[in-house]
């Protein structure tokens, strides 16, 4: 109610008093004490906090959510190496992310995290391995449409290798061949190879970092 009031000083203070009370209490709080400061313009004095959070506490929802949030600040043009700075600070935590948490849900979503973070940067052929990984270790039907959909655009347009998503995709079919998506997956092999035996280019813009 504070913050609503725009009483930022005693909103703080409010939070603080939720700190220890357990990990995703505290992460929240934290969270919530770094964003008043954001809302007042204060974005060094938040970040700091930001990045404080992650450390602290990052399997919590906040902490782990955190670095990628701070790649959607908004820079001025002059300082888009600060925006090109925290994809990477963020890469480098999803990655750890990842290993440390196999088999779990947040190998899951650090190998979705990572995906994004290598298509801002260009990262094709990097986005299109951590893409295969994530839908070979988790073969969900959200998790495959969206990995084959980008897997498509950046085999055709930017790698120019029909084989490499041929092939990613027949490793999915070899270890799930019972997979309802299978049928859909030899579908898209057969009209790849065509595209490869016609010899065809395609040329588009760049995609952004969602994919699209």
């Amino acid at each position: 109610l504070y913050a609503i009031k725009k009483n930022y000083t005693q909103a703080r203070t409010e939070y603080q008093k939720a700190v220890g009370a357990n990990l995703n209490a505290s992460a929240k709080a934290e969270s919530n004490i770094a964003k008043t400061y954001e809302i007042e313009g204060n974005w060094n004095r938040a970040q700091a906090l930001y990045r404080n959070v992650t450390a602290k506490y990052p399997t919590t929802d906040a902490g782990f959510i955190l670095p990628i949030y701070l790649t959607k600040h908004v820079y001025t043009p002059e300082q888009k190496s600060l925006t090109e700075a925290a994809y990477t600070e963020a890469l480098t935590f999803y990655k750890k992310m990842a290993a440390q948490n196999p088999k779990t849900k947040i190998e899951y979503t650090s190998l979705r995290m990572i995906s994004l973070c290598q298509l801002h940067q260009r990262q094709w052929l990097d986005s299109v391995m951590t893409m295969s990984d994530l839908i070979l270790k988790y073969p969900t039907s959200k998790a495959l449409q969206e990995a084959v959909n980008t897997i498509n655009i950046i085999c055709i347009t930017k790698l120019h290798n029909y084989n490499l998503a041929m092939n990613l995709y027949q490793q999915f079919i070899t270890k799930y061949p019972e997979h309802p998506a299978v049928p859909s997956l030899k579908k898209i092999i057969a009209k790849l190879q065509l595209l490869k035996d016609k010899n065809i280019q395609v040329n588009t813009s760049p995609i952004n970092a969602s994919g699209k």
